[in-house]
């Protein structure tokens, strides 16, 4: 924030405030940062990582609560809420201080039982939206199976279930974010997936573009190819994938190999990533994506979202990489 504001030290309100009340201009002001750059000759597109880090929400994993079980506070809430009616009207016949606390005291319940009942929804939305989403996937499913005959139609597919599951995860306080973990070692936490993966069209196209196996897409690949830029994305875990010339790890993890890919444009990426060129360039993300991140939690100390919601945390995340492009 001194960074940005020409080394002044506003207090933690104005910060605060300024946070809050500016994220679009906050996002605007990163490309520009970007653009002032590009005339002044020192930035151009060349080699561009795609990655993504977990970054605790402002949550705790302990205000979770299933789809299924929401339903019932709803119903306790309900007869507390009438009860409470009862005694306003009580004490109002009897003019006594008591009617002046019970109606803060029902607004409460009544904020919470709508809270839990829009935390149902959500999901139920989501639920119903992907449903739709995989209708003309479920149809061509369909009609594949109905070419078959006798048993090789095999068993009768089901269609898009539009309710969300019964034991579906529901973060009371921030229900945008996720349960996420670091590594198969670490405790499962409520966080976003910060990431670093647009570039603005003024900068140029990038190439060669790199990127872990979350980011694996045939669809995206193939639209990337057509533009004529180079993707060189990880088929696998790295850790797999990499060959090392003195391989210091316990047996167990040494005898571990990558599953055999299937598809041809799979089977076409992991030759050419594992090609010396294409190791050569794959390096290249230890030096472009990867220490951004490293950067922006280290240095600043940017570890976890102080506000809630997704529009906020991605506000916050906007002005951790503003100050990082600065």
């Amino acid at each position: 924030m001194r960074r940005i504001t020409a080394n002044t030290h506003p207090d933690h309100d104005t910060i605060c405030g300024f946070r809050r009340n500016n994220f679009d201009l906050i996002a605007e002001c990163f490309v520009e940062v970007l653009r002032l750059a590009r005339e002044m000759r020192i930035l151009k597109a060349g080699t561009a990582g795609t990655d993504g880090t977990e970054l605790r929400a402002n949550a705790s994993k302990r205000k979770n609560i299933s789809y299924e079980r929401a339903e019932e506070p709803i119903g306790q809430l309900a007869p507390d809420v009438k009860e409470l009616m009862e005694k306003a009207k009580k004490a109002d016949k009897e003019g006594t201080d008591e009617g002046r606390r019970l109606p803060g005291e029902i607004s409460r319940i009544e904020k919470l039982r709508e809270k839990i009942k829009q935390a149902r929804a959500d999901p139920e939305k989501q639920a119903k939206e992907k449903a739709i989403a995989r209708q003309e996937e479920h149809k061509e499913k369909v009609k594949n199976r109905n070419k078959r005959k006798g048993r090789r139609k095999g068993k009768k597919i089901k269609p898009p279930d539009d309710k969300p599951s019964p034991d579906k995860q529901i973060n009371m306080v921030d229900p945008d974010s996720g349960l996420m973990r670091k590594n198969k070692r670490s405790g499962y936490e409520r966080s976003y997936n910060a990431r670093a993966e647009e570039i603005p069209g003024f900068l140029g196209a990038p190439e060669p573009v790199l990127a872990d196996n979350g980011y694996l897409n045939g669809e995206h690949v193939k639209c990337l190819e057509e533009k004529g830029i180079e993707v060189l994305a990880s088929p696998g875990a790295e850790a797999k994938n990499t060959r090392r010339r003195y391989d210091f790890r316990p047996s167990k993890l040494r005898s571990g190999s990558m599953r055999e890919p299937k598809a041809d444009w799979i089977i076409g990426m992991k030759k050419k990533i594992q090609s010396e060129e294409g190791r050569t360039k794959y390096k290249l993300r230890k030096q472009t994506v990867e220490p951004v991140f490293g950067i922006i939690r280290n240095v600043p100390g940017f570890g976890n979202f102080m506000l809630g919601g997704l529009e906020k945390a991605t506000g916050e995340w906007n002005l951790a990489t503003l100050w990082h492009a600065m």
